[in-house]
């Protein structure tokens, strides 16, 4: 019944409307279409302003092939888990292989550590390090999300998305790897070693954390001067790539390295 009314009085209205309401009313017109034309002009800056995308699927292989641009979060998550669980996985295996070609006895999975490793992989490199990498810099830089989503050609041009590649960089690699990602490394090995060993600190000698720390101390320098020689040019990647693509990026890296 209001949609008959209002389109009635819309009937009405149009017989008796003047030449003078006429031309104003194509004004409106074309006011809109110049409206829609700049929107449609800004349509890539909207599109690539996102981190995940609602991409189409039809079937279950494209489903599968479309999860990380339409789940990031999640996928982000399940690889940074796995990645640090198996790269643990490769490093027992060799230990185990080591000791064995010496004629050594050795128990060569240790569950306990395992599980530690992959608990390492889902708080800190999968959820913790989002915030750093995504959710922090999608907030302090946001252009950078509309660069990391560019076409290669329009990020060669964009003198802004540039500055910020860098200001990530070095962000990544004089803020977080240092004061963040490092002490908490050493302090998971320090307690690893120690449970590990079976030993118990005595009285008056440092916690198995506060020893980590201590070593990381000795070894700040070093471990910051490789990681800089590593890290800075696969940045330059990981931090121009689309914004869905940089931790799994970052994971595929690191446990390369």
């Amino acid at each position: 019944m209001e949609g008959h009314m209002l389109l009635q009085l819309n009937l009405t209205h149009q017989k008796n409307k003047t030449a003078s309401e006429d031309d104003h009313d194509d004004r409106t017109s074309r006011s809109l279409l110049f409206q829609a034309a700049a929107m449609l002009r800004e349509l890539p800056k909207n599109v690539y302003d996102q981190i995940a995308f609602d991409v189409p699927y039809s079937d279950f292989s494209e489903e599968v092939e479309t999860f990380p641009e339409r789940k990031p979060w999640l996928f982000n998550v399940l690889v940074a888990t796995f990645k640090t669980w198996m790269a643990d996985f490769v490093v027992q295996v060799s230990e185990a292989s080591s000791i064995a070609e010496r004629g050594g006895s050795f128990a060569w999975f240790n569950s306990q550590r395992s599980f530690t490793f992959a608990m390492f992989g889902l708080i800190y490199v999968g959820l913790i390090e989002w915030v750093l990498y995504v959710s922090t810099l999608s907030v302090a830089l946001p252009h950078a999300v509309v660069f990391g989503n560019e076409p290669l050609a329009d990020k060669m041009n964009d003198s802004v998305g540039q500055a910020d590649l860098l200001i990530q960089i070095c962000y990544d690699n004089f803020l977080v790897n240092p004061l963040v990602y490092f002490p908490i490394f050493y302090l998971i090995k320090g307690t690893m070693a120690a449970r590990c060993s079976g030993k118990t600190p005595e009285n008056g000698s440092p916690s198995s954390m506060a020893a980590g720390l201590a070593r990381y101390g000795e070894n700040f320098w070093a471990d910051n001067l490789t990681s800089c020689v590593v890290w800075v040019p696969v940045d330059f990647l990981v931090f121009a790539a689309p914004m869905y693509l940089r931790m799994p990026l970052s994971h595929a890296f690191s446990f390369l390295w």
